[in-house]
């Protein structure tokens, strides 16, 4: 996300991708490439109106925390939906998992690797 010439790193709240080095990792990464496909790209930060407010914080480090659309699409429900991301339900309260959606995700294994 970046302001002027000042960019700051987005997670996507709600959803576990494989982080880099993780089984997936690559995947993960030219999907959600994919899913961006240069459109502009509208965030919420965690506090403003997400799913994972009051559940998540609104920084990660240094990356900010946020619900991200491409129009009304949520980025975040393409890549849990097409299994490339799990739902972290303790912060999305279940938004991105479910019927037609993607899974929960099993916090001992990778993201990939829903939960049973």
């Amino acid at each position: 996300m970046c302001e002027g010439r000042a960019c700051k790193e987005v997670h996507l709240c709600g959803i576990r991708a494989p982080s880099d080095g993780e089984e997936g990792f690559q995947e993960s990464s030219d999907a959600l490439m994919t899913i961006l496909g240069g459109n502009l790209i509208k965030c919420t930060q965690v506090g403003g109106g997400t799913p994972c407010d009051e559940k998540g914080k609104s920084t990660d480090g240094e990356a900010i925390v946020a619900t991200c659309h491409i129009g009304s699409h949520d980025i975040a429900e393409d890549m849990a939906k097409h299994g490339f991301a799990c739902d972290q339900v303790s912060m999305s309260g279940g938004r991105y998992s479910g019927e037609g959606l993607g899974k929960p995700c099993d916090t001992q294994q990778s993201a990939l690797k829903p939960a049973e």
